[in-house]
C-alpha cells in the first residue's frame, strides 16, 4: 500500500462530528434596526452570509450552533451588524478573526474585543493529521514541483521526506509542525517555495508571528540585443487529483496545461511547451537612453528583480554595483504559483508550476556585480544609503 494511501486511511480516523456551540456577544454599539449575526469558516457558518442571533433581554445576543468540525479543527469567526441599508458592519476590522478551540462549548464576547490566544490552550495535532498534510505536500513536491530536484538529488529529497515523516510519527503542536513544513521546503532551495506568512490563514498568523515572544528585525547578509536561451518546464500534464483538491491559483489553465504541452514528455518525466522558440530576442529601443546606468543590486534580488538584473547586465543597457544578487542562473521556478493548504494543520505552501532552465551550461549561483561595494553593521542602522553613497563617490567626475 503506498503512503498516500495509507495516510488516507489513517485520515479517516478524524470524521466530522457534530458540536452544538452557544455563542454569545455583549457591548455591542447603537445600531437601530440592525440584525447580529455571526460568520465564521466552517460549516454551517460562511463568511458570506450571517447565522442571526436572538436577543436575550439582558444586553447580549445569542445562538446555539451545530459545528460539523472534524478533528482538532479550530473555528475562525467574527461577529457583524446588518443594517437596514443593506450595508454590514464588522467587528475588529483589520485585526484578525476570533477563535473557537477544540473543545470549546460556548463563547462570553464582547463586540470588537478579541481575547488574546494563548496557544498552549491548543492541543497538539495528532500524528495522522500531520501524515496526511506530509503526504500532500510530497505529492506536490515529486510531481508537481519543477525545482525539486534541480539542486537535490533524488535520494537527497528521499532522505529529507523520511525523515520528516519520523518527526511527525508523533502528536505535534501547529507551531512545531509549521517550522517542520518551514525546513522542508527551504531544503528544495527554492526561492517561491515557502510558507508565505501573507497566506496563512489568521490562527496560523497568530500563532506563528503574532506572540510575544516574537521580535521583528531585518536580516542583511553583510559581506543592443540580447540572446536569452532559458526554456519552460512543468511536471505534469494533468495535476495529480491529491494536489487538486487542495490548490487554488489565479490560472486555472494549470490544472491541466496538457493541450499546451508537447505530447510526450522528455526523458527526466518534464513537459515542454508547443511551439516555444529555442531563443527569445530582445532588441534595444532606438529612443533609449544613450548615457550610463547603474543598477544597485544585492541579495534581495531575486525572482523578477533577479531578471531584470541579468537582463541588464547581459545586454549591456546597465552596469551591476552593490553585491551578488539572490536567483540563480541556471533558472527560476515561478510563473504561477499554486497555493497549497495542508488538509490537517491549515498551514498554505506556495508551490510554482513553471520551471525556467538554462540550455547553457552557467555557473551556479546569483549575478556578481561589477563594481562591488561593501557594507557594514553600521551602514544598517544609518538612514542614508550607505551603498548608494560609495557608488556616488565612485562615478563622480
Amino acid at each position: 500500500m503506498s503512503l498516500i494511501a495509507l495516510a488516507d486511511l489513517v485520515f479517516a480516523a478524524f470524521s466530522v462530528q457534530g458540536q452544538v456551540v452557544q455563542f454569545t456577544l455583549a457591548a455591542l454599539p447603537d445600531c437601530v434596526q440592525c440584525q447580529v449575526g455571526l460568520r465564521g469558516s466552517r460549516p454551517p457558518l460562511s463568511w458570506e452570509r450571517s447565522l442571526p442571533l436572538v436577543a436575550t433581554g439582558s444586553g447580549t445576543w445569542t445562538a446555539e450552533v451545530d459545528l460539523a468540525l472534524p478533528g482538532q479543527a479550530v473555528l475562525e469567526y467574527k461577529y457583524v451588524l446588518e443594517k437596514p441599508d443593506g450595508s454590514t458592519m464588522w467587528e475588529l476590522d483589520v485585526r484578525g478573526n476570533r477563535f473557537l478551540l477544540p473543545g470549546q462549548r460556548r463563547t462570553a464576547d464582547r463586540w470588537d474585543r478579541k481575547p488574546a490566544l494563548d496557544p498552549k490552550a491548543l492541543p497538539p495535532l495528532e500524528a495522522a493529521a500531520w501524515q496526511r498534510d506530509l503526504a500532500v505536500l510530497r505529492e506536490a513536491l515529486l510531481n508537481v514541483h519543477p525545482g525539486t530536484f534541480r539542486y537535490r538529488t533524488r535520494a537527497q529529497i528521499d532522505s529529507m521526506l523520511e525523515a520528516t515523516a519520523r518527526y511527525f510519527s508523533t502528536d505535534r503542536t501547529r507551531a512545531e509542525g509549521f517550522l517542520a513544513f518551514l525546513k522542508l521546503s527551504a531544503y528544495v532551495q527554492c526561492g517561491h517555495t515557502i510558507l508565505n506568512p501573507l497566506n496563512q490563514n489568521d490562527l496560523m498568523r497568530t500563532l506563528m508571528y503574532g506572540q510575544a515572544d516574537k521580535l521583528p528585525f531585518a536580516l542583511s547578509v553583510l559581506n543592443d540585443e540580447l540572446i536569452e536561451s532559458l526554456e519552460s518546464r512543468v511536471r505534469y500534464a494533468v495535476l495529480p487529483p491529491l494536489v487538486r483538491q487542495h490548490v487554488y491559483t489565479w490560472d486555472t489553465v494549470v490544472y491541466r496545461p496538457e493541450t499546451r504541452l508537447q505530447p510526450q514528455p522528455m526523458a527526466d518525466g518534464f513537459y515542454l511547451f508547443k511551439n516555444e522558440p529555442l531563443q527569445e530576442r530582445y532588441r534595444a529601443s532606438k529612443r533609449a537612453y544613450a548615457g550610463q546606468v547603474y543598477l544597485l543590486v544585492d541579495e534581495a534580488c531575486s525572482s523578477a528583480t533577479f531578471y531584470l538584473a541579468r537582463l541588464a547586465k547581459e545586454c549591456g543597457m546597465a552596469v551591476l554595483a552593490g553585491s551578488p544578487t539572490g536567483g540563480n542562473q541556471q533558472g527560476i521556478n515561478g510563473g504561477t504559483i499554486l497555493f497549497l493548504t495542508l488538509p490537517g494543520s491549515g498551514i498554505e505552501v506556495d508551490i510554482p508550476v513553471y520551471g525556467n532552465f538554462n540550455r547553457q551550461p552557467v555557473a551556479n549561483g546569483g549575478l556578481e556585480p561589477a563594481i562591488p561595494l561593501a557594507r557594514t553593521a553600521a551602514d544598517l542602522s544609518r538612514p542614508a544609503d550607505a551603498q548608494l553613497e560609495q557608488l556616488l563617490r565612485k562615478i563622480a567626475p
